[in-house]
């Protein structure tokens, strides 16, 4: 579930992180959400704004720094800009609706194995 590519780093899946810091597919704010299908995946579940996303995707990024002390770096590379609302003002608006949890093939993986 990790590697270590030199001496220096450390490489974590970002799925495996997500997970470890409390976030679950489908968990959703207003109409962002994480897929139901894969936790990397931010969607805009319709009407979203592409700051609404942005905000949803800075704090995953920030709450995994601050419970495993581990950088998500994003892939997507933006185009344009957006207004990004702050995040306080935009959950305050926009509460966390958890998601159904861990899919049925995902269930028990990274488990300790017993004995």
């Amino acid at each position: 579930s990790w590697y270590r590519p030199d001496a220096r780093h450390v490489r974590v899946p970002a799925a495996l992180a997500l997970r470890a810091s409390g976030f679950m597919n489908g968990d959703r704010w207003g109409s962002v959400g994480l897929s139901p299908h894969h936790v990397l995946a931010v969607t805009n579940l319709g009407g979203a704004t592409a700051g609404a996303v942005v905000a949803v995707a800075r704090h995953l990024r920030r709450r995994t720094r601050a419970a495993l002390g581990i950088e998500l770096r994003p892939e997507v590379k933006l185009l344009g800009e957006a207004r990004v609302p702050d995040w306080a003002t935009y959950l305050a608006r926009h509460g966390h609706v958890p998601g159904a949890g861990e899919p049925g093939w995902a269930l028990g993986m990274g488990a300790a194995p017993a004995g």
